[in-house]
C-alpha cells in the first residue's frame, strides 16, 4: 500500500498533467482524487479523464449504477 506521502505525491502529478492536457478541464481535481484512490501510477490518467470527466454528460454515477445492475445501455 502506498504511502500517504506518496498519495498526495500522486495527486499533485495527476493535477499536473491534466491541467497541462486539459487547461479548462472542470473536473481536474475530482478525476485526479477519483484516480489516486484506484492507481498508483499516472499511466492513463488522460484517457481516463478523457473517457469519464470530459463530456460528464455522457457518463454520469446513475449510469454506472445502472449498468452495475445489469440495465447498461451506454
Amino acid at each position: 500500500m502506498p504511502s500517504i506521502e506518496y498519495k498526495k505525491w500522486l495527486l499533485e502529478q495527476s493535477k499536473k498533467i491534466l491541467k497541462a492536457k486539459y487547461p479548462n478541464g472542470e473536473y481536474i481535481d475530482e478525476c485526479s482524487k477519483e484516480w489516486v484512490e484506484k492507481q498508483v501510477t499516472t499511466h492513463g490518467i488522460v484517457k481516463y479523464y478523457s473517457a469519464y470527466f470530459s463530456n460528464p454528460a455522457f457518463y454520469s454515477e446513475s449510469d454506472e449504477y445502472a449498468c452495475k445492475n445489469g440495465n447498461c445501455d451506454i
